[in-house]
């Protein structure tokens, strides 16, 4: 699962209830985009901002409403938030509203993401980068480069893909932000589960969970745990990889996560 953070722009599956869900050895990478509602809900959040969208002023106002239309559609038809996130690109352009541009690059590298176009949402993605390292905004920075990492992990690049994890990580740390170091550390982790190598990748799941155990953050200690016992089970070290499912089993069902419970006992059955 993903990590949430403020404008965040996700594991198989969520951290803390994120939108993009990536499938790798089942396991729990994190891609972070901004975070969205639930598609009821933003569906909603959409057609209210759509019903006020004739009315708008071509201003940095109208771009922030067609950043949140465009980001609730990533969930839901993304090719409408395309056109949406297409159109806020271009009054942030024609306004010079750096924030702006760079907020319609992350809409419509969610929306990319969505439909499967991994070298379009890396486009989207190294453009946002680029405005960012003009505005000196570091948090978000060091959130998109993330971002790309994970992106070049999903193409299976994994030498670019630790390199941006490498560079996202050390500006997590030098902000202090616990939760991006947590989420970088995790995906590292995924990384080299992709690549069969079970004892880095348990090396830095167990990095991860130690941090958020202290955060006392339960859906990222669910999701980490999960990921824990698949790495388990990937070196047939069965004991422990059920130890860690159960666990995680638990905490989805404390939490209420009807998605983590249905993961964890499968993978239960799975394992034995």
């Amino acid at each position: 699962m993903a990590f949430s953070a403020t404008l965040m722009r996700s594991a198989s599956r969520n951290f803390f209830a994120i939108g993009c869900i990536i499938f790798c050895c089942t396991l729990n990478s994190i891609y972070s985009f901004a975070q969205k509602t639930g598609a009821k809900q933003g569906q909603a959040l959409a057609d209210s901002l759509l019903n006020a969208l004739p009315k708008a002023v071509e201003d940095s106002n109208k771009v922030e409403m067609l950043k949140t239309i465009s980001f609730e559609y990533s969930n839901i038809n993304a090719d409408e938030g395309i056109k949406y996130g297409q159109e806020g690109l271009d009054i942030a352009t024609k306004l010079g509203w750096k924030k702006g541009i760079a907020d319609m690059n992350n809409s419509l590298s969610a929306n990319y993401y969505s439909k499967g176009d991994y070298p379009k949402s890396l486009t989207y993605l190294l453009s946002e980068l680029k405005v960012l390292d003009e505005t000196g905004n570091k948090y978000l920075l060091a959130i998109t480069i993330g971002n790309i990492g994970e992106i070049y992990r999903i193409q299976k690049d994994g030498k670019k893909a630790l390199e941006y994890y490498s560079n996202a990580l050390k500006m997590h740390e030098a902000l202090k932000d616990t939760e991006g170091i947590a989420r970088v550390t995790a995906n590292i982790g995924a990384l080299y589960c992709d690549q069969k190598d079970n004892e880095k990748a348990l090396d830095y799941f167990l990095k991860a969970l130690k941090i958020v155990e202290d955060m006392g953050n339960k859906p990222g200690m669910a999701t980490i745990m999960g990921n824990i016992g698949e790495a388990y089970s990937n070196e047939k070290n069965y004991l422990m990889a059920i130890e860690y499912i159960k666990k995680s089993l638990a905490l989805g069902e404390e939490l209420g996560d009807n998605e983590q419970v249905a993961w964890s006992l499968f993978e239960i059955g799975n394992t034995y």
